[in-house]
Formats: structure tokens, sequence, C-alpha cells
């Protein structure tokens, strides 16, 4: 609860917290949720728009006409359409991993942007900060509104949290927090994250 009401206070007491642990529970639990949602509305979206390859391959080659060419060849339209259609084991394997990779990757990038502005915190401050701001994927549960609503909420996040992790200026929170959503526009459109 302080994370939605007083973020700030809730990072300034997650740093000096006695015994910390490396990544909460609970943040596990929100990312695997998060990606449960976001998994769940992704393949519902597409499998309802493409039910078959064929009329994916017509909206893509719509797109090309219209000079979007987003998938050059038949063989990549296949990869990302078989994509869009995963087997059990290999989506089962997807909900496991994607969540610690989530926090992980996550927690370099801010670490990684602290470091870069002079920030003294170390890694583990960050693994804990990235598993507490999972809880805005749960936002998620509502297809793209819930998404963007979550973005937003983790990049306040990621500027609050920067700030009272390194004990930051304004203007070097914001460093942070554009270097975090530069990185995050390219590890999603990468489909990373």
């Amino acid at each position: 609860i302080e994370i939605v009401k007083r973020p700030s206070l809730f990072f300034r007491d997650m740093k000096y917290a006695v015994r910390p642990g490396l990544i909460p529970i609970y943040g596990l639990i929100a990312a695997f949720l998060a990606t449960l949602f976001q998994t769940f509305w992704i393949l519902k979206i597409f499998q309802s728009f493409y039910p078959d390859f064929e009329s994916f391959r017509k909206a893509t080659s719509n797109l090309s006409e219209m000079g979007f060419s987003v998938l050059g060849s038949e063989e990549k339209m296949k990869m990302v359409y078989n994509a869009m259609y995963p087997d059990a084991s290999s989506l089962f394997v997807q909900l496991l991993i994607a969540p610690f990779m989530s926090i992980i990757i996550t927690a370099f990038i801010l670490h990684l942007g602290s470091i870069l502005l002079g920030g003294k915190a170390r890694l583990n401050h960050f693994y804990r900060m990235s598993g507490f701001m999972m809880i805005t994927g749960l936002l998620g549960i509502v297809p793209v509104i819930g998404n963007i609503a979550g973005f937003i909420w983790r990049t306040v996040l990621v500027f609050k949290g920067s700030k009272v992790v390194n004990n930051f200026t304004p203007k070097k929170a914001y460093g942070v927090t554009a270097f975090y959503i530069v990185l995050q526009i390219f590890f999603s459109t990468m489909g990373i994250l």
C-alpha cells in the first residue's frame, strides 16, 4: 500500500531495511501475474484478428502496400505467426522465465542509468526496487489502457525511487527516468521486455 500512497517514503524505507533480501516475493508474484495478463491479451487479440496464416499474410501485405514494410519475407511472417500460437511447453517456459528476466533487466537499466549520473547505490537496491515496481504490471489485466497506465505509473516510480535510492536531485532523477524510458522502449520493441 505504501508504494501506492507514498512511494518516496516507501523507497527510503526499502533502502534502509535491515536484512532486506534480494527480490521481494510479492514482486516475483506481481511480475508473474503481469506476464500472464500481457501474454493472454497479446495472444487473444492477435488470434482474434488473425485466425489463420492467410489473414495475417493479407494484413501484412496491406501494410507493405501502404509503405510500412514490417515483415519482409514470408519466412519472417511465419515465424511471427507461429510465435503467436505457442505450444503449451514454450508458453509455460515463457511464463516462468519472463518475470525474472523483466526484474533483472529493469534492475540493470536502473543501475546503469544511476551510475552514469554518479549514483553510488548498489545493484541489490535496484533488484528490490524493480521487484517492487512490478506491481504496476497488474494494471495489464485491462488490455492496452492498463499497459499504458502501468508504464506511466512505473515511470513515476522510477523517478521517485532513483531520487531516493541515489540521493539524487530531481534533475538527475529525471535523467535516470529518461534513460529508463529509452531503454524500456528499445527492449520492448526488440521483444525482450
